[in-house]
């Protein structure tokens, strides 16, 4: 507010505040998931259940990265083509996430169904739930980008 009152920006510089704290709040949200992977993780009770399953979970952990470090960087470097590569490419963490689910439910049959190892496919499960949140603030911050390079508000509908 005091920046609009104290220096007059034109539209497009409003657009890239509006963005920033867009993207700001977006960053703030990453951090409180990366801060619930941390306790998730100290919570498993089943070694093995997380072992079958962190070949995945790393997969989808580094994809999401991947969509939040392009999406930061369409914003610094004003590059629309990686916000669009991150919006198109987020859906894949939601599929990844629904493949490990089925994975752990085939697992499931493999182990007995003790209390320890229910708790562990839970505790993943949220995990990846997270790990997908990640990848959405990702393409939120990617929108944010658009709105600020082109003034097109793109959240909500299909752009591409």
């Amino acid at each position: 507010i005091k920046t609009i009152v104290l220096y007059k920006p034109v539209a497009s510089e409003i657009r890239q505040i509006i963005s920033a704290y867009r993207i700001v709040l977006s960053l703030e949200r990453v951090g409180d998931h990366a801060m619930l992977l941390v306790d998730f993780l100290q919570n498993i009770k089943s070694l093995k259940v997380y072992n079958e399953l962190s070949e995945l979970i790393i997969s989808m952990f580094q994809s999401s990265m991947e969509l939040l470090k392009r999406a930061l960087q369409s914003f610094v470097q004003q590059n629309k083509e990686n916000a669009i590569w991150v919006i198109k490419n987020s859906s894949e963490i939601g599929k990844l996430n629904k493949i490990m689910l089925k994975t752990a439910i085939d697992k499931s049959k493999e182990f007995d169904e003790k209390k320890k190892v229910i708790t562990s496919f839970i505790t993943i499960k949220e995990m990846v739930d997270n790990i997908e949140r990640i990848a959405d603030h990702s393409e939120n911050i990617a929108e944010a980008t658009i709105y600020f390079l082109e003034g097109k508000d793109v959240r909500h509908i299909p752009y591409f």
